[in-house]
């Protein structure tokens, strides 16, 4: 009968690929389960930190203890009672899908690839009823007391391959908050991380631009990564790391960008190959001795300009080809490593000529749908290779946001499936900065949803979200949630950017009036809750509601003490470590990219 059991769990996934589940009607009292074994094989440390969080979470909703038992060999008569976690790489699901098989009073879960059974985990708490839409566990992870636990048939396959975000606002003193958004990730079955050994800011920006993994955060933080298999991208507009211009251009300044006639101690000159080869020995050696390093990045420095204008430099396969002989360096020392070009401005976009190194991939920046042709050239001519994966912007980012990021769970869906029927091999978000978590967390949420499993209605998804994070006001706050995406919000995201100060104007009046009926009605609906940490997430969504009505009200008249209000608010939100709004230094500088009209 076991064995009948798995075989058709195995029929399933084929015929199923994508995403199936059921309870099927059965439990078992939490009390008969004893046991997580781990197959005999599979004894890999991400496997192993799989059990130990079952186990963990296990404690937390039934106040029993789970044993981990090593080894085990499943074959034969499968035991009454245990949890079976298999590492097969011959099993067939793609990725690092995985399957849940229920057993007599049991399961085994299967994946092909390590990650794969812990995102199995994380999967079968959630249809436990655990929720971890948030990085913050004493709020916001919702962990049910059980009885009996429900035995699933899942088979669950990622729509897209890569799957990641790049993390701002990384250094010494934000440790935990990294670890504790690094374990949110792995949560939400993101397995890709974007970091830079070094990315300083320009003295503005502050803490949400920088990302410096290196020294006490490195040592802290990458033992958390590698026990949750991610892969690692190292090279986050960090070309200084490998060829210091403070250093290197009083020596070489022909290695640096000629400008109207000048060098520059700025971008390089990507066709000088001496300077090229210096900057692909060091990148090599950086990366030769740190095997957690799985892609590497050769970004330009950040910015729109700068780049070398001198004959040999105007071809715009220069930077491509360049990169293409970092490329044959690293490999010959880590063939492992893919070395990624980033299509980022006019000097980058163009695909290539000639196909890419077999060791190379593409990220690819400009916004979906902008650039439909070469888009697709970069897809065609990356197949071969390493593929081309997105860099999205407008999820978390608050310098294409102008200070604030909007809730934006239907944009998130959309990006999902348009990203998959494109051909993408996979997504980068930019969080900029980790710091606002809250305000991302529901985007992010969402938009894994949609990386995992097509067709996904938001309605639906925010209605099991209000139900798992409002339990006795879950209609009352989901309306509210609708007011704020459709009524506040409506027309969705515009930029503050816009030359027509005319069409800011109108849309920013229209949102600040909108929010303030909805703000009376959150705040209203507080007051009818008795259950502290209830109160305290609806109060949330007030503090988001108020902090763009004042936004959108500076918006609308750009007037100094209207700019005074949100930034004070920003501050406060700041001292409580919310989530809700942005380190006020970044905020207060990236809208005095708009200042207080005369």
């Amino acid at each position: 009968m076991n064995k009948w059991i798995i075989y058709m769990g195995m029929l399933c996934l084929l015929l199923w690929p994508v995403v199936m589940q059921a309870s099927n009607g059965t439990s078992v009292p939490v009390k008969r389960i004893k046991t997580v074994c781990i197959q005999q094989g599979s004894e890999n440390a991400t496997v192993v930190f799989a059990a130990e969080e079952l186990v963990k979470y296990w404690q937390k909703m039934t106040g029993l203890s789970l044993s981990i038992v090593k080894g085990k060999t499943v074959a034969g008569k499968l035991k009454k009672g245990n949890i079976y976690l298999s590492l097969d790489t011959a099993y067939g699901i793609k990725w690092d899908g995985y399957t849940i098989t229920p057993l007599e009073e049991g399961m085994i879960i299967r994946a092909s690839h390590p990650r794969g059974i812990l995102y199995a985990v994380y999967q079968y708490l959630e249809a436990c009823g655990c929720w971890f839409v948030y990085p913050d566990d004493k709020l916001w992870e919702q962990i049910p007391v059980i009885a009996t636990a429900p035995l699933v048939s899942i088979a669950h396959t990622p729509r897209l391959e890569w799957r990641g975000l790049a993390l701002y606002g990384i250094r010494d003193d934000q440790t935990v908050l990294t670890q504790q958004i690094v374990d949110w990730m792995a949560k939400q079955r993101f397995n890709y991380v974007l970091l830079s050994q070094d990315r300083p800011t320009d003295g503005t920006g502050g803490l949400a631009q920088e990302v410096y993994f290196k020294g006490a955060i490195e040592k802290a933080v990458l033992p958390e990564l590698t026990k949750r298999d991610f892969i690692i991208n190292m090279g986050e507009h960090n070309t200084h790391e490998y060829l210091d211009r403070n250093k290197l251009f009083p020596l070489h300044p022909e290695w640096f960008a000629l400008i109207k006639g000048k060098r520059q101690k700025g971008q390089m000159c990507y066709s000088n190959k001496e300077g090229l080869d210096y900057y692909a020995t060091q990148l090599t050696n950086w990366v030769k001795d740190r095997p957690w390093v799985k892609i590497i990045g050769t970004w330009p420095l950040d910015g729109a300009g700068g780049y070398c204008q001198c004959d040999d430099c105007k071809s715009d396969q220069t930077i491509y080809n360049a990169i293409s002989y970092v490329a044959r360096k690293v490999k010959a020392v880590r063939p492992d490593v893919i070395v990624e070009h980033l299509a980022y401005t006019p000097e980058t976009y163009e695909a290539p000529v000639k196909p890419l190194e077999d060791n190379m991939a593409v990220l690819y920046c400009p916004d979906l749908k902008d650039k439909p042709k070469l888009e697709a050239g970069w897809i065609k001519g990356a197949a071969k290779a390493n593929g081309v994966y997105k860099f999205e912007y407008y999820l978390a980012d608050h310098w294409r946001s102008p200070g604030q990021v909007w809730l934006r769970p239907d944009f998130a869906l959309w990006s999902a499936d348009y990203m998959v029927k494109a051909g993408f091999r996979g997504v980068v978000s930019l969080y900029l900065p980790i710091q606002m978590w809250w305000r991302s967390s529901l985007n992010y949420w969402l938009l894994s949803q949609g990386l995992w499993q097509e067709g996904v209605d938001t309605q639906e998804r925010l209605k099991a979200f209000c139900a798992g994070y409002y339990a006795g006001s879950a209609d009352k706050v989901q309306a509210i949630y609708n007011k704020i995406l459709y009524e506040m919000q409506k027309g969705d995201f515009f930029s503050m950017e816009d030359p027509n100060r005319g069409v800011q104007e109108i849309r920013s009046r229209y949102a600040a009036a909108a929010a303030k009926p909805i703000l009376t009605e959150i705040r209203n609906l507080e007051k009818t809750v008795n259950d502290t940490s209830l109160k305290t997430r609806i109060a949330r969504i007030g503090d988001y509601v108020e902090s763009m009505q004042l936004y959108f009200t500076y918006f609308a008249t750009r007037k100094a003490a209207d700019l005074e209000a949100v930034t004070n608010l920003v501050k406060q939100h700041n001292a409580r470590n919310d989530g809700i709004d942005v380190p006020s230094q970044y905020f207060i500088w990236r809208v005095g990219h708009f200042p207080p009209l005369p």
